[in-house]
């Protein structure tokens, strides 16, 4: 009877210091906000995270503008984000990857890139960036010092990916790369594809998943080999195009698209994890004489809230909510000025959603009962969170719809999110914020 007792207490003990290998993995802990969106399963996830309920600037930092790839990441306290400095796509002085105490603002080192940095992503006490030169490099998190480097040709705009010791990007030519974290040696690499990954690659801790900007979507395993692989665009189709990092939920990948204007169908497909198969999603139909809602391109990766999978429209100022079984909307929430374009992913933190829009405003959408807590503008940094009117938004000669505000930048990036429910977002105005609860 005590051996049986024994032996159950020991393998409580094991379920035990296995629950906590997953909660703390890798030295990360929950708290943390390590890559993109939260996890490598791209999900956006806050957990129990405190909501703000009255937001305020905490903080203002001014490291360059910060794209849709620059998104900060969040690990003991220091903020990494890239930078595509004073201009887009030219080489200045505030290029690269900065490194921020996340309780102040204070820039604690900068590293230099030689063209506009990209993603980032943290483990072990490095930091993986990706940026326009087509160099991979590995910083030591304290000090920003370069560990290693590694060389590609064409730009690297990829989120990079830490699983298992290895860091993985994809390149320009469709070649996938997993280099040993430590030493940036190459442990294999294959041409899986002949174009780039834009987004980023994802995982569900087993299996990795690439999409190419061509809507090549490929399965395959830590040492590269190929499991599955699937064309989700219509055959023939060159204009369409895969922009985000795909999102693991509920065994299945779920990846957005941009393709032509508006069809009756969200520019969404989830595939089985597994097999590849199609679950859900097809090409849509573009019929401007249909009533109902229509559906514009998705440049950003979704968000997860249950059972509902979550992004913001384009072509409109929309929160829509998707049935994560059937791919059909659910509900969705209307916020802001309507914007033509929209990069930023959300986040969530318990019931409340945070959507950066194109407009310049951050806005927090209460998931339970649909509608809107509160919005900051953030899109010109001399407003300090006050929205201009909605006219001077759009501008004079507005038809209700615009590539950019008439007044500020807009969002491109999507946020980190804090333990304490601290926001951290950037600009294309070239600020990065912390937003926090209004004392």
């Amino acid at each position: 009877m005590l051996a049986k007792q024994k032996g159950r207490w020991q393998m409580r003990i094991v379920q035990i210091l296995g629950l906590l290998a997953i909660l703390i993995f890798g030295g990360i802990a929950l708290a943390d906000w390590p890559v993109f969106q939260g996890d490598v399963a791209r999900t956006g996830q806050g957990g129990k995270r405190p909501a703000i309920k009255k937001p305020a600037i905490i903080w203002k930092a001014n490291i360059g503008i910060q794209g849709y790839l620059n998104n900060p990441i969040l690990v003991d306290g220091r903020v990494y984000v890239g930078s595509s400095g004073k201009k887009h796509n030219r080489t200045d002085a505030k290029d690269g990857v900065y490194c921020l105490d996340a309780a102040t603002g204070r820039v604690m080192w900068h590293v230099r890139t030689d063209k506009d940095a990209c993603g980032v992503a943290w483990a072990d006490g490095r930091v993986f960036a990706t940026s326009d030169d087509g160099a991979l490099r590995c910083l030591d998190a304290k000090s920003g010092k370069l560990l290693w480097k590694m060389q590609r040709k064409g730009e690297l705009y990829c989120q990079p990916l830490v699983i298992k010791g290895l860091v993985l990007i994809g390149d320009a030519s469709g070649t996938i790369v997993g280099a040993d974290q430590k030493t940036g040696a190459i442990i294999w690499q294959k041409k899986f594809a002949d174009t780039n990954v834009r987004g980023g690659l994802s995982s569900d801790g087993k299996r990795i998943v690439a999409v190419f900007v061509t809507g090549k979507v490929v399965c395959f395993d830590i040492k590269g080999k190929e499991l599955w692989r699937s064309e989700v665009f219509p055959q023939g189709e060159k204009s369409w195009t895969a922009y985000p990092a795909p999102t693991i939920t509920d065994r299945r990948v779920v990846l957005g698209y941009a393709r032509g204007t508006s069809y009756d169908t969200p520019a969404l497909w989830a595939l089985d994890m597994k097999s590849g198969k199609r679950i859900w999603g097809d090409a849509g139909r573009w019929d401007k004489r249909r009533p109902g809602p229509t559906y514009a391109n998705i440049r950003s990766s979704v968000t997860v809230w249950g059972k509902v999978l979550l992004y913001g429209t384009a072509y409109g100022n929309s929160l829509v909510a998707v049935d994560s079984a059937t791919g059909k909307e659910s509900w969705r929430v209307d916020v802001g000025v309507p914007m033509f374009p929209h990069w930023s992913s959300a986040a969530v933190a318990g019931e409340t959603l945070y959507l950066p829009r194109h407009d310049g405003g951050l806005y927090a959408i209460d998931l339970k009962k649909r509608e809107l807590k509160w919005r900051i503008y953030l899109g010109q940094a001399s407003k300090d969170g006050i929205f201009p009117p909605t006219k001077k938004l759009l501008g004079p000669d507005s038809y209700g719809c615009e590539w950019e505000p008439a007044v500020g930048k807009p969002i491109y990036a999507s946020p980190a999110l804090t333990d304490k429910g601290r926001i951290l977002i950037g600009t294309g105005e070239g600020f990065l914020f912390c937003i926090g609860e209004k004392d």
